[in-house]
């Protein structure tokens, strides 16, 4: 038998312990820390995100077909998003060139492509397994984050920033955050 273990350098918010555990695979643990902090009343800072696919009702697509997502979360939040194609390589998405910023409200679901985007996200191959997925922080995380994270557009990512996203949104000071991902089949 095999046990792993996960030794945390700077231990991650109460609020945000749950998401850090749940992340490296340690459901239990990860379980009794979302029981235990709302039984503390300390939940509050938790929240969720909802993503989907809206233009199909399952997340299989063929190469040339339009790839169309909305995410909702149940407050006003930060949103950043990511497309990892079938290679890893990593683009950012959301915000894009066409969108204000990251800041969304909880009223609507903000759907990319959205509706100032000049061209759809066409899916071009290869085949296989790829995901969208994406990051919420309850406070502006920019001046937190790596620069080609924190600006807007399309942005290729390196791999030093693409490393480990999770790590990268949990060092946002005094900021919850919510992750949300979809597996995107492409035949």
């Amino acid at each position: 038998q095999t046990v792993t273990l996960h030794v945390v350098d700077d231990a991650p918010q109460s609020g945000q312990r749950a998401l850090w555990l749940a992340e490296r695979g340690c459901l239990r643990q990860a379980v009794e820390a979302a029981e235990r902090l709302e039984r503390e009343g300390g939940a509050q800072g938790l929240f969720d995100l909802e993503l989907r696919t809206t233009n199909k009702p399952s997340p299989n697509y063929r190469i040339g077909e339009s790839l169309e997502v909305s995410v909702r979360s149940p407050r006003e939040a930060f949103l950043y998003c990511f497309y990892v194609d079938v290679s890893g390589e990593v683009t950012k998405i959301f915000p894009s060139q066409f969108e204000a910023g990251a800041k969304v409200d909880s009223v609507v679901a903000q759907a990319i492509p959205g509706a100032k985007w000049s061209s759809p996200m066409l899916l071009t191959g290869p085949a296989g397994a790829s995901e969208v997925r994406c990051f919420a922080t309850d406070r502006d995380a920019t001046a937190h984050l790596p620069p080609e994270i924190g600006k807007p557009g399309f942005v290729k990512l390196s791999e030093t920033a693409t490393s480990n996203l999770m790590e990268t949104f949990l060092r946002v000071p005094e900021a919850n955050v919510a992750t949300a991902g979809i597996t995107i089949t492409v035949q």
